[in-house]
């Protein structure tokens, strides 16, 4: 969902917004798709270098390189480059606290802590897990802090499961909420835990788990590491079937992203799991295969596990010798990383090996070496085997006796110390190969009593053991099933959540059309010249549409005619003729006649009759009338040569922007007359002054003329003030009289608070212009009978901006007066109103009066969708809002003005 936002915002920024969307999009794709977020990382380190330190601060310019060097540090960690990731990771720290992010400084802690983690070093991870958490902390980051308490929770799982079980009861008990990265963490965590807890199955359902967040985040290394112990979980339980298609998962998702060293931990636990089928061959293969892909990562614990598991694979081939080199190996690199465990249990393997190879002398010193540096709390099944190998080399070879035997043979004496060193690990059980080698001692020294019992015991632990895991692999099997379950209903819920991400996604798709509206509608409205204003619409159209031929036809003076204004065929002009309003078979005539969009949807042929007609066939024709209030100004047609081009959202757009081109064409023509009205004055003005140096008897006659011509161009403006209030008036459900009132309400308002006669005069001429920016709201939403959704709402609230943008640029200081009420008479006193959160006197005066004149009349006033309330009520509610939505002082005016408002209503009613 994250880079489907980030990816859509691309699609629309462009400067430094477009630079940071960029490098936040790198960092998401990180794990999802390494290569892509490399190529990312890498323009977006050439794009920083266009942009001056006033677009970009230095400082800015520093977090966005410690970003992207941190970028090349995760992807360098998950190729197995951990001396690389390391050094990009302090760098990146570096810089991140000398600017003081906290949040950066705890990500490059965190992958400092995974390369420890790679490492073996868990201690280390411990420390850098412990600051980076200290850090999201410091930067009130609920998310990275939750994340990062799950990953140290997880971390601490295979040597400390009951502080890790604690820590998930104390800050996890309920995951309901947690975003899926977290989720991934606390799951692996648990999964831990009852893989300690010998609770095998309970660890299968939380890998399960944890693999499904995983994926549901991008995590998907994580998400493969999950899956791949899942099946390490299922071969213990001996569902060895289970545990190839776990494996088979995570192999599949490990070479859809293509890290080498993800393959080969998938390969190496494949291994294992063939080696309990008891396909050897394919085991080693395996393994090798693994080993080699994870090249460079030979201090793990995973490395030392899979060299063992290749000297196991060997002792049961019978090739001693190779299993004495892997086991020596294995050691090298347990005493690398420092894991005293791994160490022991090589140099068990190489007891054995070297036994087996007749070298019994070096297979005891191997094992006395174990077992002096043995810690029982952690080693003893270690001892249990060592001794046991001890046991074997006494009874196969005739070597003297060791000091303190008391039983009847050495081989026995070995086997009791086992017996007795197992019995205080509690989850520890004698199998029957060990029964039986007791038993087989016994029988060597003559004691066949002792050995029919042991071969007794040894009888029942196989059937025990035949039992257990058949009931194990059951229980491996029902989870399975349960799982499956899981993620059907996961990916079920994955469909509903996509296709309510493409719901959403449509829904930012219009919010953004709507926005490139109101910016090409201010552009539109702006120009003062029809040949402009066609020019702009053909742009836009294109733009945002597929309109191969595009066609502008305006009313005659006659009225009977359309007169071919702008035709564009292929970006090239053509010629039009004239139509005639009456012209039968003409769409265009017809959308004229009717005032009506028409849309076909099939192969038309254009006539040569004056239907607009293009050079070759078109598929989708769409012709909309130019319309200011129920003033025809003209025809736009529009073709494309693709069936179904012109759908609901396409033609929405079309509506849009021919409301737009209807206001500016109307604009123009205002503008026109007036300019033309403003060329006789001048030339009045010119005849003036000539005629004042001839006879300077005639002055107060000229000046009088003066005036006649100046009063005649104010008044041509207040015409075209007049225009422009109709054109919303016409798109709006409210009267022409709703607009008088509120206009003559709002002179009062002023003059009963001392505004000066001018002021009053210019708000009196202003006010109609309130609502101007519904012409930019949507026929489905400005008619709507009902009560209109939040959504609407929102949409609807943002009239007061289109009124401000369409008049705020004018030179006339009627239509800026009309600019500030448009944007400010939804504002609230107590800064609860739209569209800017004023309050008080921050709100302009004039908005601040209108405010409480509109509403007053609205409610007054009888609307299809409602009654009108009566004066009194009206009266309360408004005092009720005095300090609230209204200012004080404009509720006190008007409620001292009562006898001129009622006189105001009487004036102007509405049409019955």
């Amino acid at each position: 969902t994250e880079i489907n936002r980030i990816e859509t915002l691309l699609t629309i920024q462009g400067g430094v917004e477009r630079l940071l969307s960029t490098v936040e999009l790198a960092w998401h794709l990180r794990h999802r798709d390494s290569d892509r977020a490399l190529s990312i990382a890498a323009q977006a380190n050439v794009n920083l270098s266009e942009f001056t330190t006033e677009q970009l601060s230095p400082t800015k310019i520093q977090q966005v390189l410690a970003r992207l060097l941190l970028v090349r540090g995760e992807v360098s960690y998950q190729v197995g480059e951990l001396d690389l990731a390391l050094r990009h990771a302090e760098v990146a720290m570096a810089s991140f606290n000398a600017i003081g992010d906290s949040t950066g400084v705890g990500d490059a802690g965190w992958l400092q802590a995974s390369v420890m983690g790679a490492l073996g070093d868990n201690e280390k991870r411990q420390l850098y897990l412990a600051h980076s958490l200290a850090n999201y902390s410091d930067a009130d980051d609920p998310v990275r802090v939750g994340a990062c308490r799950a990953y140290s929770l997880y971390s601490k799982g295979f040597n400390q499961p009951e502080e890790t079980a604690t820590g998930l009861t104390q800050f996890f008990t309920n995951s309901a909420g947690l975003d899926a990265g977290t989720l991934t963490w606390v799951n692996w965590a648990k999964a831990i835990v009852a893989y300690r807890s010998d609770n095998f199955a309970g660890a299968i359902r939380y890998f399960s788990a944890a693999q499904s967040a995983a994926l549901e985040s991008g995590q998907i290394a994580h998400a493969v590491r999950c899956a791949s112990d899942g099946a390490g979980n299922c071969r213990i339980l001996g569902d060895l079937d289970g545990a190839l298609e776990w494996v088979d998962d995570a192999l599949r998702h490990a070479k859809e992203i293509g890290i080498p060293l993800l393959i080969g931990y998938v390969k190496i636990q494949l291994g294992f799991i063939l080696h309990a089928v008891g396909n050897l061959t394919e085991a080693k293969a395996a393994l090798i295969e693994g080993l080699s892909l994870r090249k460079g990562l030979q201090s793990t614990i995973a490395y030392v596990n899979a060299i063992c598991f290749l000297g196991q694979i060997a002792l049961e081939q019978g090739d001693a010798s190779s299993a004495l080199d892997h086991f020596k190996h294995a050691e090298q690199a347990a005493h690398e990383i420092s894991q005293a465990p791994l160490i022991r249990m090589t140099k068990r393997g190489q007891a054995d090996a070297l036994f087996k190879l007749g070298r019994p002398q070096e297979a005891i010193a191997k094992i006395s070496d174990l077992l002096e540096t043995s810690d029982e709390n952690e080693t003893s099944i270690e001892q249990v085997n060592a001794l046991r190998v001890l046991a074997k080399i006494h009874q196969k070879y005739a070597l003297a006796e060791p000091p303190g035997v008391t039983a009847k043979s050495v081989a026995l004496h070995y086997l009791d110390r086992a017996l007795e060193v197992g019995r205080k690990v509690k989850t520890y059980r004698p199998n029957h190969e060990f029964l039986t080698e007791i038993a087989k001692a016994h029988a060597a020294v003559g004691d066949y009593s002792a050995a029919y019992s042991q071969a007794m015991l040894a009888s029942e632990s196989l059937d025990d053991h035949h039992l257990k895991d058949a009931k194990n692999r059951a229980l491996s099997m029902r989870i399975r099933a349960e799982t499956e379950l899981a993620r059907a209903d996961a990916e079920h819920q994955r469909q509903l959540a996509r296709k309510e991400l493409e719901r959403a996604q449509v829904f930012k798709e219009s919010i953004f059309t709507l926005e490139k509206l109101a910016l090409m509608g201010r552009e539109i409205t702006a120009r003062l010249e029809s040949s402009a204003v066609f020019a702009s619409l053909n742009s836009h159209l294109n733009q945002l549409l597929d309109a191969k031929a595009i066609y502008i036809f305006v009313m005659a003076l006659d009225e009977k005619t359309l007169v071919s204004a702008y035709a564009m065929e292929t970006g090239d002009a053509v010629t039009m003729q004239a139509l005639s309003l009456d012209d039968p078979v003409s769409l265009v005539a017809q959308c004229a006649r009717t005032k009506t969009e028409i849309v076909i949807d099939e192969a038309v042929r254009r006539s040569q009759n004056g239907r607009a007609s293009s050079s070759s066939d078109s598929e989708s024709i769409l012709i909309l009338p130019f319309l200011v209030g129920d003033r025809l100004l003209g025809v736009l047609s529009i073709e494309s040569e693709r069936q179904n081009a012109y759908g609901e959202r396409e033609r929405s757009v079309v509506r849009a922007l021919a409301a737009y081109g209807s206001i500016a064409l109307d604009n123009a023509a205002a503008y026109a007359m007036a300019d033309n009205e403003r060329r006789n004055a001048n030339k009045a003005m010119h005849a003036l002054d000539v005629a004042n140096e001839k006879l300077a008897d005639r002055a107060a006659w000229l000046a009088k003329e003066v005036k006649k011509a100046t009063h005649e161009v104010l008044m041509r403006e207040r015409e075209t003030v007049i225009r422009l209030t109709k054109a919303a008036e016409f798109r709006d459900p409210e009267t022409g009289a709703h607009i008088l009132r509120m206009a003559h309400y709002s002179a009062l308002i002023a003059r009963k608070l001392g505004l000066k006669p001018d002021e009053q005069v210019l708000i009196l001429e202003a006010a109609p212009m309130h609502d101007i920016g519904k012409v930019g709201i949507a026929d489905q939403i400005l008619l709507k009978p009902g009560r209109l959704t939040p959504e609407e709402m929102e949409i609807m609230k943002k009239h007061a901006i289109y009124g401000y943008e369409i008049l705020k640029d004018s030179s006339s200081k009627v239509l800026r007066a009309g600019a500030d009420i448009a944007k400010g008479h939804h504002e609230k006193f107590d800064g609860s109103g739209y569209p800017s959160g004023l309050k008080g006197q921050e709100i302009p005066i004039f908005s601040r009066i209108v405010a409480v004149a509109d509403v007053f009349d609205a409610l007054t006033s009888e609307r299809p969708y409602k009654k009108a309330w009566t004066m009194d009520a009206a009266i309360d509610f408004i005092q009720t809002q005095s300090g609230s939505h209204f200012d004080p002082s404009c509720v006190t005016a008007f409620i001292d003005s009562l006898d001129e408002v009622i006189d105001i209503q009487q004036r102007f009613q509405d049409e019955s």
